[in-house]
């Protein structure tokens, strides 16, 4: 499986970590996805042993502290980071 063509970081074996780079580039290579950023935001993906996806955690990509989910995030574009982040994850394995 390739890798994809954003920025992840495997954080342990059920965490990755989508960088404020990737986050913006996937935005940008999806115009319609709804996933309008205003700001530096990165996102970590939580998944179950079973491949759940269990946690979402959004930070800002410039000081890293914790943020509230940003507005204006569609849940399809959303889901569809995780799936991409979740198959770079396996792909490690």
């Amino acid at each position: 499986m390739g890798k994809a063509d954003y920025d992840f970081v495997a954080l342990n074996s059920s965490q990755v970590m989508a960088t404020s780079g990737g986050v913006t580039r996937f935005a940008d290579s999806w115009p319609c996805s709804g996933m309008r950023l205003d700001g530096d935001y990165g996102v970590i993906f939580s998944f179950a042993a079973n491949g759940d996806l269990v946690d979402i955690e959004w930070f800002d990509g410039e000081t890293g502290l914790d943020i509230t989910e940003p507005e204006g995030i569609n849940g399809e574009a959303l889901a569809a980071l995780s799936h991409d982040a979740q198959d770079y994850l396996n792909a490690l394995v």
